[in-house]
């Protein structure tokens, strides 16, 4: 999985601040729009989270037909 170098002036960049009960900080994530839904599925698998991200441009076009 790769990461576009944060270029200030690009695009949005979004910053992901995850801190813990106390109000420490555990990581900060400075990410452009485009690789965030990346980094949150990763924060979800690191920290357990139950979240399902469905990115609608990463579709399985194959099994479609089997929705309907």
């Amino acid at each position: 999985m790769t990461f576009i170098k944060v270029k200030h002036g690009r695009e949005e960049i979004f910053t992901l601040l995850v801190n813990d009960i106390d109000g420490r900080e555990i990581e900060r994530w400075v990410v452009h729009k485009r690789d965030f839904i990346k980094v949150i599925k990763i924060i979800s698998k690191k920290f357990g989270l139950k979240i399902k991200v469905i990115d609608k441009n990463d579709k399985d076009d194959d099994l479609d037909w089997a929705i309907r």
